[in-house]
Parts: C-alpha cells; sequence; structure tokens
C-alpha cells in the first residue's frame, strides 16, 4: 500500500476502514501522526515496522487482533490501547516489539483503587 513512502508525515483514515494488511505503512520514515477510525478491528503484521517518527497511537476497543511485529522498530511510540492486557492475549506475541504500552483500562482500575 505506502510500503516505504518516506515522505507520509501524517495519516487520517477514513472510518470506512476497518483492516490495515500486512506491511501497509512499513518503512514510512517520516509518519509522525496516526489517527485510527473508531471501528478498526484488525492491523496485520508488520504493518508500522520502522515507522521510526511515530511517537504514539492510540489502538481503540474494537481493536481484536494485532499481528506480530505490527509496530517493531518503531523506537519512539508509545502505544495507547483501550483494552486491559488480558483482552489483547489473542494478538501476536510480538506485536509491540519492545515499546512502551499502556492499557487504559488497567489504568482506569489502578485510578479508581485509589
Amino acid at each position: 500500500m505506502f510500503d516505504g513512502c518516506s515522505n507520509l508525515t501524517e495519516l487520517n483514515l477514513s472510518q470506512n476502514v476497518t483492516r490495515i494488511g500486512d506491511s501497509a505503512f512499513r518503512d514510512c520514515s517520516s509518519l509522525t501522526e496516526i489517527n485510527l477510525p473508531e471501528d478498526i478491528t484488525y492491523i496485520g503484521n508488520n504493518a508500522f515496522d520502522n515507522c521510526s517518527s511515530l511517537k504514539e497511537i492510540r489502538l481503540p476497543q474494537t481493536i481484536t487482533y494485532v499481528g506480530g511485529s505490527a509496530f517493531s522498530r518503531c523506537d519512539k511510540i508509545t502505544i495507547y490501547v483501550d483494552k486491559t492486557q488480558e483482552e489483547t492475549s489473542s494478538w501476536d506475541t510480538y506485536w509491540y516489539g519492545s515499546q512502551n504500552v499502556v492499557y487504559k483500562k488497567d489504568e482506569e482500575i489502578n485510578n479508581s483503587a485509589s
């Protein structure tokens, strides 16, 4: 799709998009911002691999699967997930690589216990 498009800096996907295929935005090294539609359900293997300028992405509650290495080599990224860690157990084991992941529902549980 846009694999290797080094001039792409921002991505605003249409509300009609429910799936992002394998390697769709791999090596888009200038990509800094992604806005996913609320109804997205699937992110394929290596979809955002090596989007090295990407700083954050929010994965909505509707996501049912994220493929292997989907965010690999996105060294600056923080991934915000609107699910608990347990709810992502069916996703590929290596979906996020070594990136920082914040599970929003876990945060809400921790905050309400305070």
